[in-house]
């Protein structure tokens, strides 16, 4: 049964208990174990040669750079694919590129560890992915099919 149906059986049953079950989802096995993803999931980025933009952007984060002025340029179809797929976007290429910079992230942040060097590692990471993010949350327009 998937958490979706799940809502809908305890919406019948007492809040407090709901709130004890879901508790306790972090308690499972499953839980503590990053998903198994079996797909290529930078194949998208590497067929518009956008990888090794995005690796550069994530490792150096370089001041002036155009990389995320021409980030929304760079996925949008061209007008004859934009109207033949009936959205402006390439979604398997944002998939791709939201999907990879969540894993390089999640690989490259150290966890469990104060030093100070890991810690401000850790935060340049994070402000790299966060610059990526916010810049296709604020500069893509969207489409009837299309929500970030």
């Amino acid at each position: 049964m998937s958490l979706l149906s799940l809502i809908g059986v305890l919406a019948d049953i007492n809040l407090s208990l709901t709130i004890i079950l879901f508790s306790q989802i972090d308690l499972l096995a499953e839980m503590s174990q990053s998903p198994h993803i079996l797909s290529e999931v930078d194949a998208a980025l590497k067929a518009k040669q956008m990888k090794t933009d995005v690796d550069e952007y994530l490792k150096t984060r370089p001041q002036g750079t155009s990389f995320l002025s021409d980030l929304k340029q760079k996925l949008l179809l061209s007008p004859g694919e934009a109207a033949r797929a009936g959205i402006r976007y390439d979604v398997p290429l944002m998939n791709s590129l939201l999907l990879y910079v969540g894993m390089q992230l999640q690989a490259r942040t150290p966890h469990g560890q104060s030093k100070a060097s890991n810690a401000s590692l850790a935060i340049f990471l994070v402000g790299a992915a966060l610059d990526i993010f916010q810049t296709l949350i604020f500069e893509l327009e969207t489409d009837d099919d299309t929500s970030f």
